[in-house]
């Protein structure tokens, strides 16, 4: 929250995550010459149903008390939050603050356009969640990192089924986030592309899944079961 006292410190961040936006002031502290910039894209309806759970899911969460009497379409139709609608390319281009998005006048093509070039100019490697794997096997290889296993943590305790989402609504999220879409299957294409690239096939991926599994496993035993 106070990035100053890095200065005090005599410090700098080796490694931040966070939902943070590229025009945050945390990237005045950071070394630039050495910055390694990686994100993630989520699937916009997994996405936007996962955030309306986490917040029911949180009692701490600020909004809590409001969203937990919301249905899904009623959560999407209000104001209370600027993520329902295109959030992932909105966080890219750092619109998300403050509405600065309503006050920007860009029409979706250009917000693609300029999120894409976000994307491609900005990070050094781009995924999505749906090919986690993919994704990090790719960094392995990419940034030679050492341990790339892993356990899913701080999941939602309330998880709406998308099944059960009327067809109208999965219309609706799927309306407001039509740019987010566009951005989620380009990164998708280039994860698909770079995979092949390196080598990344369908035995590579299974592999590491088995791997995965019994590193899971052996931490569950020990720490307790994050899964």
């Amino acid at each position: 929250n106070n990035p100053s006292i890095l200065f005090k410190l005599k410090s700098c961040v080796r490694c931040h995550l966070g939902h943070v936006e590229l025009n945050d002031i945390i990237y005045q502290f950071l070394d630039r010459k050495k910055l390694i910039n990686i994100t993630l894209l989520r699937e916009p309806l997994e996405r936007v149903v996962s955030y309306y759970d986490h917040i029911r899911s949180r009692h701490r969460h600020i909004l809590h008390d409001e969203v937990k009497k919301m249905s899904i379409e009623n959560f999407i139709e209000s104001d209370l939050v600027n993520d329902v609608n295109n959030g992932q390319a909105l966080r890219l281009l750092g619109l998300l603050k403050q509405k600065n998005h309503i006050k920007d006048g860009r029409d979706n093509s250009e917000l693609y356009n300029d999120a894409k070039k976000i994307l491609t100019e900005c990070f050094s490697i781009i995924g999505t969640t749906n090919q986690f794997d993919h994704f990090v096997i790719n960094c392995q290889i990419l940034l030679n990192w050492s341990d790339i296993y892993y356990q899913k943590l701080n999941q939602s305790t309330l998880k709406t089924p998308k099944l059960e989402i009327r067809d109208d609504v999965v219309d609706k999220i799927y309306k407001l986030n039509e740019v987010d879409l566009q951005l989620f299957n380009f990164v998708t294409g280039l994860n698909e592309t770079r995979a092949d690239e390196l080598g990344v096939d369908d035995d590579v991926i299974i592999e590491f899944r088995k791997k995965n599994q019994i590193f899971n496993e052996l931490t569950s035993c020990r720490y307790g079961s994050g899964m």
